[in-house]
């Protein structure tokens, strides 16, 4: 059966089953330890074998009716694991977060009455809370001085307006909180809004909430509120204007200072986003040296946004054709991108083609798999097509046709939409095929050849985010249309 104690101690790492050990072996209930260690024991038992634990705790044969003794025990060693567990994770969050561990220590002081040193820490803790805008321990640091001031104070007017103040500024305090937990949900629901719009366009972004209008005069003074505005407007802008908002916002990130952002990540995300515009208005070289200073910051990106960053990067040079150099970021950035199994099969064919396009068949080659794995589908569909090219480049024509037929026959099989792309480049080659064999004479040959070539340049056009492989036949076709 389920049981919430043995759960709790099949989950603690070795580091803390020790550490619990000593905590559990010296409590007053002597058998907590005893039941401790035997379902130690058991931990790599699936569930709870509550008659083999009840024998070996009490040493005599399990009786059903006595089972709320064992119940008992393990409802007390829960509540110790759980006790422990809090006590864990606090101890780890104040180890991370030193202002944190500053206001438990001010905290401490006051507790124990020690008077004298808790003024002079509390002030020097303030300062540093306000500095950093952390507001929330700001606020929660003020209700422990005004309930000091009001248990320890004498009762004067003058007492009492000296808590007056306090308290103005406490509330202060907990308005800038709001507000900075309000701005960071409202960039949540953005985030999740733009999402949404990916997939249904006709989906308006809302308006920043009216609450925010409320403080004015705050949100001025505050960077981080005048930031975040910033980066929420960004999600309802296109081109341009989306650009020179995401500029703003690099202006203003470096003047501000929270605990939970950090300007280096938040500036490489602005460059990163300011090249993505750039690369969907089409401008491919003024998006090139943002990419670059976005991936220059690379120690202060995390890992998925890191692989988010490069291959955007790597979109743009395929734009520009710089094959080598999407060569070198890929060999570059493989740790990052090769960490996540899901990207292994779009580096291997981003790799293939980019030495088909050098002109690097052996190479393209080695990219092909042994077994290319039916997941992801769009690889998948890619990297076979791939297998098309090559037949095609060593001169096996009939081969080339053969498998480009079985590629068609697989799309065709699955009947799904989204393999439209694939299902039009087959057919196009299909074409391409037949006017390779059917050898007609030369001018009937390079008129039919330039008219594939317009309507798959047609096609190219309509498509939002061409495969590399209709690039590639494109150039081939057009190759074939200058042949005298």
């Amino acid at each position: 059966m389920k049981n919430k104690t043995f759960s709790i101690i099949r989950k603690l790492s070795k580091k803390e089953l020790d550490s619990f050990d000593f905590v559990i072996k010296n409590h007053k209930r002597k058998s907590l330890f005893k039941l401790y260690k035997i379902l130690l024991e058991s931990k790599k038992e699936a569930h709870l074998n509550t008659p083999y634990i009840y024998e070996q705790l009490y040493q005599k044969s399990y009786q059903k009716e006595k089972g709320y003794l064992l119940r008992n025990e393990l409802r007390l060693l829960s509540k110790e694991l759980a006790t422990f567990l809090a006590h864990e994770q606090l101890k780890k969050e104040t180890a991370e977060q030193a202002l944190l561990e500053q206001y438990y220590f001010v905290k401490a002081l006051l507790a124990r009455e020690a008077y004298d040193l808790f003024e002079i820490e509390w002030k020097k803790l303030m300062e540093r809370l306000l500095k950093t805008n952390n507001y929330d321990l700001a606020y929660q640091l003020k209700e422990l001085i005004i309930r000091h001031e009001i248990k320890q104070k004498t009762i004067t007017v003058d007492t009492y307006k000296k808590i007056l103040n306090s308290i103005i500024t406490q509330q202060n305090y907990l308005r800038s909180h709001f507000l900075h937990q309000l701005i960071t949900t409202e960039y949540l629901r953005a985030f999740t809004e733009r999402t949404i719009k990916a997939y249904y366009p006709t989906k308006q972004i809302s308006d920043l909430n009216s609450d925010l209008n409320k403080w004015e005069e705050l949100q001025e003074k505050d960077f981080f509120v005048k930031y975040m505005k910033l980066k929420i407007k960004s999600f309802e802008l296109k081109g341009e204007k989306k650009i020179a908002t995401l500029q703003k916002a690099i202006d203003i990130v470096t003047h501000v200072k929270k605990e939970t952002l950090v300007p280096t990540t938040e500036k490489a995300w602005l460059l990163a986003n300011i090249a993505l515009a750039y690369l969907l208005l089409g401008k491919h070289e003024a998006a090139l040296p943002f990419h670059e200073q976005a991936l220059a910051l690379h120690k202060h990106i995390k890992q998925e946004s890191l692989g988010a960053y490069s291959f955007n990067y790597i979109s743009t040079l395929l734009h520009l054709e710089q094959y080598s150099k999407v060569l070198k970021v890929l060999d570059e950035q493989k740790q990052v991108l090769l960490q996540k199994s899901r990207f292994v099969p779009k580096c291997l064919c981003l790799k293939a083609m980019c030495h088909l396009f050098l002109g690097e068949l052996a190479a393209a080659e080695a990219q092909v798999p042994l077994q290319i794995k039916k997941e992801p589908s769009d690889e998948y569909y890619y990297m076979r097509y791939i297998v098309v090219i090559i037949y095609y480049l060593r001169s096996e024509v009939m081969l080339a046709i053969n498998e480009n037929n079985n590629y068609l026959n697989a799309i065709n099989y699955q009947q799904a939409d989204r393999l439209d792309t694939y299902k039009k480049l087959a057919l196009f080659t299909n074409r391409f095929f037949k006017l390779l064999i059917d050898k007609p004479t030369i001018t009937k040959y390079i008129h039919k050849m330039q008219k594939l070539q317009e309507e798959l340049s047609h096609f190219i056009q309509l498509e939002q985010s061409p495969i590399l492989p209709l690039k590639w036949l494109s150039k081939e076709i057009e190759k074939q249309s200058k042949r005298k």
